[in-house]
C-alpha cells in the first residue's frame, strides 16, 4: 500500500484526508490481461501518430488542453477532494498545468526538429530525433495533474505514445486530466492504467516499454531502475531529498524569513524540493528565528476548502506519521520547540501543526536526515536553525 490507500475487491479505497470519508466514484485496479490490451493499443497507434507532421501533434496536443480549461475549478476541487492542498493551491496547480499549451509546448516543438550543426568549412552534422515508441509515466500524488504533462507532453510531441499510471492515492484527478486530454488525440496515444506497485512493476517490465519516466520516492525510484537495467531502457526519474536553506550573516532576514516559511509549508511540505533543514549563521540566529516564528504564524491550519486556510491536512495518516515521528524525536533528543499552532479539532482529518523548531543536531536527529516530506521540514515545516560556525 502506497500512503495506506488500500485495495478492495480491485478497487482503489480513495479517502478524503481532510474527512476521512471515501471518495466515490471508485476506481477500479487495471488487470493484467487489461495492461496487456493498453500496451498493445498503445504501440499499435504510436507509428501513426510518429508519422503526423510535428505542428500537427503540437495542434492536437494545444486542442487537448484547451478542452480542460472549462473543467479547471471542476479539477482544482478533485485535487483537493484527494490530497488535501488547499483550494488556492490547487487552482495554481491547474492553472500551470493547461498553461504549457503556451510557450512551454512552443519550447518542446522546437527541440524536436531536425538541427543542423556546421563544425567547419568541410564537414556538417545532423541531429534527427527519432521517437522510442511506447513511454510508460508513473506520476506522484503530491501534483497529481501537475506533474503529468511535464512527463508526459515531451514524450506525446516527440512522437511516442503514452501509458499513465497515477498514483493510487490520486486516481480520480489524474483520470480526470488524461482522459480528457486523450478525447483530441488518436485512439490508444494516451491511455491510463491504475493500481498499486505490482501494476506498476508490470508496467516497467514490459518489453513494449521503451522509456519510464517517473516522479516519486527514492526507494520506488531504486526498484524502477533496477527493473529498466537488464534491458537498458531510457529512464528518468525525479525523486526525493533534503533540501537545505542556508542564511549567512549578511542575508536579507526579512526575505530568507519569509521564503523559508513559504517554501516549507507550499503543499502542506510535501513537495520534492521544499526546504527540508535550514541553517543559519549564529551572529543572525536570535532575529532569524523571531521574523521565521512571525511569518509561521500566518499560516492557518484549516479545511482545505476554506478559503482562510493556507494549510490542509496531510495526504495520509501514514504520511503525517512520518513526520509526528521525526518531530518527537527531535525533541526527546535535545531539540527546542519554538512555536506550534492549533490545529481542527476534528479528529478525522490527518492535521498536521506549524512548528518552528531550533537547536537540531545533524549526527543524533533523524529529522535533519531523512526526508520528512510534510510541514514537519527538520523542525516541522520551518527552521531548524542551527548555526554555520
Amino acid at each position: 500500500m502506497v500512503q495506506g490507500v488500500e485495495i478492495k475487491n480491485d478497487f482503489i479505497q480513495n479517502t478524503n484526508p481532510a474527512s476521512g470519508e471515501l471518495i466515490l466514484p471508485l476506481v477500479k485496479v487495471t488487470t493484467s490481461p487489461e495492461l496487456a490490451a493498453v500496451l498493445k493499443a498503445a504501440s499499435s497507434a504510436q507509428p501513426a501518430w510518429a508519422a503526423l507532421d510535428l505542428s500537427a501533434r503540437v495542434k492536437r496536443i494545444r486542442a487537448g488542453l484547451a478542452s480542460l480549461e472549462p473543467q479547471a475549478d471542476e479539477l482544482a476541487a478533485l485535487i483537493t477532494e484527494e490530497m488535501g492542498k488547499v483550494m488556492s493551491e490547487s487552482r495554481e496547480e491547474v492553472g500551470e498545468a493547461l498553461g504549457l499549451k503556451g510557450s512551454w509546448l512552443g519550447m518542446v516543438e522546437e527541440a524536436n526538429k531536425e538541427v543542423c550543426f556546421e563544425n567547419d568549412s568541410n564537414s556538417q552534422s545532423i541531429v534527427v530525433r527519432d521517437p522510442l515508441g511506447v513511454v510508460a509515466v508513473i506520476s506522484p500524488w503530491n501534483y497529481p495533474v501537475g506533474e503529468i504533462p511535464l512527463l508526459a507532453l515531451p514524450a506525446l510531441v516527440a512522437g511516442n505514445t503514452v501509458v499513465v499510471k497515477p498514483s493510487e492515492v490520486t486516481p480520480l484527478s489524474a483520470q480526470r486530466f488524461c482522459k480528457t486530454l486523450a478525447d483530441s488525440l488518436p485512439e490508444g496515444v494516451l491511455q491510463v492504467v491504475h493500481g498499486d506497485g505490482r501494476l506498476g512493476s508490470e508496467l516497467v517490465s514490459s518489453p513494449d516499454v521503451k522509456m519510464v519516466c517517473m516522479t516519486g520516492s527514492t526507494e520506488t525510484g531504486k526498484k524502477i531502475a533496477s527493473a529498466c537495467a537488464s534491458d537498458l531502457k531510457r529512464l528518468i526519474l525525479e525523486l526525493g531529498g533534503k533540501d537545505p536553506l542556508i542564511v549567512f550573516s549578511d542575508a536579507d532576514l526579512e526575505k530568507a524569513a519569509r521564503d523559508t516559511v513559504a517554501y516549507s509549508l507550499a503543499n502542506a511540505g510535501q513537495v520534492c524540493c521544499a526546504v527540508e533543514r535550514v541553517f543559519v549563521d549564529e551572529s543572525v540566529k536570535a532575529r532569524f528565528e523571531k521574523k521565521v516564528v512571525a511569518y509561521a504564524r500566518e499560516w492557518k491550519v484549516g479545511p482545505p476548502t476554506e478559503e482562510t486556510s493556507k494549510l490542509g491536512p496531510m495526504v495520509s495518516h501514514t504520511q503525517l506519521s512520518i513526520v509526528e515521528d521525526q518531530v518527537k524525536h527531535a525533541l526527546d533528543v535535545g531539540a527546542r520547540m519554538l512555536y506550534e499552532s492549533e490545529i481542527p479539532e476534528d479528529k478525522k482529518g490527518n492535521w498536521a501543526p506549524v512548528r518552528v523548531m531550533t537547536d537540531l543536531d545533524q549526527s543524533s536527529m533523524r529529522i535533519l536526515k531523512q526526508e520528512t516530506f510534510g510541514p514537519g521540514r527538520c523542525g516541522c515545516g520551518l527552521p531548524n536553525c542551527r548555526a554555520i560556525r
